[in-house]
C-alpha cells in the first residue's frame, strides 16, 4: 500500500475496489482467512461481517432459519443414496451387480429397481442375495391379475420366488432388502408387475436361513427360462439411516 494509506506504520481502513488508489482487488491466492476449523463455513452476521460456521454432524443438513442457516439432523425421512447401476448390452440370462459391501448398521435398507424385458412371457423370476444359493430362502407371493387372485409360498429354495408363471414380458421389480436387527437374517419385500400380455402384481415377502449376514454386496436377477432382453436395467439404492 501507498503513503496514503499507512498512519505511523499502520494501515488505514479501505476499500479493496477496482481503482488501484484503494488497493484493488485481491489476489485469488492471498484471499485465505486463518483459525477456521476444517469443513466450516463462512457467512455474514448480524453486523455484515463475515463469520464462521461450524462444520455440522455426519448426516446433517443446512436449514435456513429465520435469520441465520444452521446445521441440523435430517429426521424428514430416509435419504436415497445411489449404490450403482448396469444395463445389459446385449442379452442376458441374468439381471445383476455386485457393489462394495454396506453395512446394515449403516443403512435402513436396500432398494432394488428391476426395469427389463422377458424373452419368455411366461418364464419365472428369481432374486439371489450377496451370491447365495443354498435351500435357504423361504418367500411368499401375494398374486392380483386380470385373470384371477390368489397367493403361493415356497420354503427351502435356492432364490426367492419375484414373479410366478404369467403371460407378461414388460417387468417392473421394486424390492427392499435389509438384515433382521435381531438375527441378522436377510429379508425382503416388494412387488413386481409385468404386462404386455396378461397385467400381473406379485407382492412378495422374503427370509432367508442361512447364516446371518450384516452387510449385502450383490443381487442378481434370474429367469428359469430364457433371457432378459438388452436394454434391462438395474438400479441399486441404500437408504440411510
Amino acid at each position: 500500500m501507498g503513503d496514503e494509506n499507512s498512519l505511523q506504520g499502520r494501515t488505514q481502513a479501505h476499500k479493496h475496489e477496482l481503482d488501484s488508489s484503494t488497493g484493488g482487488f485481491l489476489e485469488t491466492g492471498l484471499t485465505g482467512m486463518t483459525n477456521l476449523s476444517n469443513g466450516s463455513l463462512i457467512m455474514g452476521d448480524a453486523s455484515e461481517i463475515q463469520t464462521e460456521l461450524n462444520a455440522g454432524n455426519l448426516g446433517d443438513v443446512l436449514q435456513m432459519g429465520a435469520s441465520v442457516p444452521a446445521w441440523t439432523a435430517s429426521s424428514g425421512g430416509s435419504l436415497y443414496e445411489k449404490i450403482g447401476s448396469v444395463t445389459l448390452g446385449g442379452s442376458a440370462a441374468t439381471l445383476g451387480l455386485a457393489f462394495a459391501a454396506v453395512n446394515q448398521v449403516d443403512i435402513s435398507k436396500i432398494a432394488v429397481v428391476a426395469n427389463f424385458q422377458k424373452s419368455v412371457m411366461n418364464a419365472v423370476v428369481y432374486l439371489n442375495v450377496n451370491g447365495i444359493s443354498t435351500a435357504s430362502y423361504d418367500w411368499g407371493l401375494m398374486q392380483q391379475s386380470t385373470a384371477a387372485t390368489g397367493g403361493t409360498s415356497g420354503t427351502s429354495n435356492n432364490n426367492w420366488l419375484v414373479l410366478s408363471n404369467n403371460a407378461g414380458s414388460n417387468c417392473l421389480s421394486t424390492i427392499d432388502i435389509t438384515t433382521n436387527a435381531v438375527t441378522d437374517n436377510l429379508q425382503c419385500s416388494g412387488m413386481t408387475v409385468s404386462g404386455g400380455g396378461s397385467d400381473h402384481s406379485m407382492y412378495l415377502r422374503g427370509w432367508n436361513t442361512t447364516a446371518g449376514q450384516t452387510s449385502v454386496n450383490e443381487v442378481e436377477y434370474s429367469l428359469n427360462t430364457g433371457v432378459f432382453a438388452a436394454g434391462s436395467r438395474l438400479d441399486i439404492y441404500k437408504i440411510l439411516v
